[in-house]
């Protein structure tokens, strides 16, 4: 019996994903467990197994193309099986139609457009103009679609739910006026006052013109990952009121505890912890004792956390992923350690599997540290609320009982969202924080 292969959810936030490239052609047989081909998430570059035998008898979804999740991208089957394959163009245009732009198969300028354009994605494709902004009369009726609701793809349409911001005031760039993710984050970095008083009479934001490049000069476009990374940062850095936080902490008594520690882990032929690890299990119990700061806003309301899954910045040659230490507060520091390596050396390998991606981070730890960089603040990674920036713990001179010392002194900021987190809040985890990392055995026990 035939088969559909589905764009896979290869992680809790992932919506859509690219086809990079298929491994198997049209007519290959293909046995459970094979690698069909790899595709590119927004965060990593994932290869998809066959979870049935056959024959592969139709790819729907061509290289470099980005579908949904759940739209069908291929079709694995008997070899003399008679199958219902749709095209390319019709499953796209059947992921449209949950969209509102019109029923699948439905022969429309709009899904003609929309197909040529890779419908669903959020950029009209090279060589397609955006349709031109209608008048303000019937600028309404020329952005719906048969079923009378407006063009706007699933992200605009989620992003405009979160920041309250109607769609109806909207002017799409899309085909067909079809309101993309960009409209929506052009309303919001304009502000609520700049909105228009009624729909459908703004006028699209114009697109900034392309910079003149000089002589030696490259253009280079960027990847998906990186997109990511820009529209997500983006959204937060205008949504979310930032407040931050810094506070000194004497590291001594982590390094030695950290030499110790070691050295037991290698008499039994055990990994190694690193500091960054005494700090995401610091963080942790931080967040344990003060859950009012492992949480997340949505839409109004303040999301309590019931799980610590400490998210670790990993950076990657084009960009950073976030990939979380699941209940971070009930593991043992060595695990931490086992779990924290295995993730960043699986990424920049490109080798994470869907299990790694599978668990969302409640706060976020960025180290940079080992760059030597001694202090910086960082942007708060949606839906969290608070993100910690980490620096090096560099030899400074302190007073201690009335006398000058020298103390390895780590400095810590944490970035909080105004919106759920008062300040007083974040002020009482930094000072645990403090105090489990100055006196780190209390975390072995």
């Amino acid at each position: 019996m035939a088969t559909e292969v589905v764009m896979p959810k290869m992680g809790y936030d992932m919506e859509q994903g690219t086809i990079l490239s298929w491994a198997k052609a049209e007519g290959d047989p293909v046995a459970k467990g094979d690698i069909l081909g790899e595709i590119e998430t927004g965060k990593v570059n994932i290869e998809i197994e066959a979870f049935d035998a056959g024959v592969l008898r139709k790819i729907l979804v061509a290289e470099g193309e980005t579908v949904d999740v759940g739209v069908a991208i291929a079709i694995i089957g008997g070899a003399d099986e008679a199958i219902d394959a749709p095209s390319g163009s019709e499953a796209r245009n059947g992921r449209a139609s949950a969209d509102g732009a019109g029923p699948k198969g439905a022969a429309s300028p709009a899904s003609d457009a929309s197909a040529a354009a890779g419908a669903g994605t959020d950029a009209p494709a090279e060589g397609i103009a955006p349709v031109a902004a209608p008048a303000a009369e019937g600028a309404a009726a020329a952005l719906e679609g048969s079923d009378g609701r407006l063009r706007a793809s699933p992200l605009a349409r989620r992003l405009a739910a979160e920041h309250a911001i109607p769609l109806t005031s909207l002017v799409g760039s899309g085909p067909m006026g079809r309101i993309l993710r960009d409209d929506v984050t052009r309303a919001i970095e304009r502000g609520p006052a700049a909105q228009p008083a009624s729909p459908g009479v703004a006028p699209a934001a114009a697109a900034a013109a392309p910079l003149r490049l000089g002589e030696g000069d490259q253009r280079e476009d960027l990847s998906t990952m990186r997109k990511t990374i820009a529209r997500r940062l983006s959204e937060s850095w205008v949504a979310a009121p930032h407040i931050f936080l810094t506070l000194a902490i004497e590291m001594d008594a982590v390094l030695a505890l950290r030499q110790q520690v070691n050295a037991s882990l290698a008499a039994s032929g055990g990994g190694k912890t690193s500091v960054n690890d005494f700090i995401v299990k610091a963080s942790a119990l931080a967040l344990r004792r003060h859950p009012r700061v492992n949480v997340s806003w949505d839409s109004g309301a303040r999301i309590l956390r019931e799980r610590v899954n400490v998210g670790v910045a990993i950076a990657l040659d084009d960009g950073l992923i976030t990939l979380a230490v699941a209940d971070a507060d009930q593991r043992p520091l060595s695990a931490i350690a086992a779990d924290v390596s295995g993730l960043a050396e699986r990424a920049r390998a490109g080798k994470l599997q869907p299990s790694d991606l599978s668990v969302p981070s409640t706060f976020t730890i960025s180290n940079l540290g080992g760059y030597g960089i001694e202090q910086f603040t960082a942007i708060i990674n949606p839906p969290e609320a608070a993100i910690l920036a980490v620096g090096r713990a560099t030899p400074q001179p302190v007073v201690v009982d009335g006398e000058v010392v020298v103390r390895a002194i780590m400095r810590v900021t944490l970035s909080a969202d105004h919106r759920v987190i008062d300040g007083a809040s974040a002020a009482e985890f930094l000072v645990t924080l403090k105090q489990l990392l100055e006196q780190p055995l209390a975390m072995l026990v």
